[in-house]
């Protein structure tokens, strides 16, 4: 038996740290902490932090399963997603959209879904985030990435947290009807 990978998509601002937080009590799966080359930032989703030179340190020694750059930080996933999955457990993960291509020809099993907001919703959650700048958060709102991937769900997080919470736990529900 193998588990599900599924990557959980969309530009920042969108919410996917939020959702995913609150998944974390509603569903049975793991949540791998991810390895990031930035300073911890107060109520920031959970993740490592790490140097440029200790993320180059965990790639060559082979401790992430994958991993990718966006936004001038390099992001990575442990590989002890691989023991979870090989048990068949589900592993749910925030990731970049310009990194699933590489991730899909590694992980056949790889289910996509995009959380998306409207561009106005997304500056003001991240003014209120309060981590970049008005410069990098223009830059943010007004990425330009192609969201008509194959497979992939979208979720609507537009409205509250607990409306954006349903609406993923949906898609998660699809999905693996989908890939059965």
């Amino acid at each position: 038996m193998y588990g599900r990978l599924i990557a959980i998509v969309g530009p920042s601002g969108s919410g996917k740290d939020t959702l995913i937080s609150g998944l974390q009590s509603q569903i049975k799966a793991h949540f791998p902490t991810r390895f990031i080359t930035r300073q911890s930032f107060p109520n920031d989703e959970k993740y490592t932090p790490v140097s440029k030179k200790e993320f180059q340190h965990l790639i060559d020694t082979n401790q992430l399963a994958f991993y990718w750059s966006a936004h001038n930080l390099s992001y990575g996933i442990p590989i002890i997603i691989n023991q979870f999955l090989s048990k068949g457990k589900d592993v749910i993960f925030n990731c970049s959209r310009f990194a699933l291509n590489e991730i899909s020809q590694k992980y056949t099993n790889l289910e996509i879904i995009i959380i998306t907001a409207p561009p106005e919703i997304l500056k003001m959650r991240l003014i209120t985030r309060g981590r970049e700048t008005t410069g990098e958060i223009a830059s943010r709102v007004n990425r330009n990435v192609d969201t008509k991937l194959t497979g992939a769900i979208t979720v609507d997080n537009s409205k509250s947290i607990e409306e954006g919470l349903i609406n993923l736990i949906k898609a998660i529900n699809q999905s693996a009807k989908t890939f059965q």
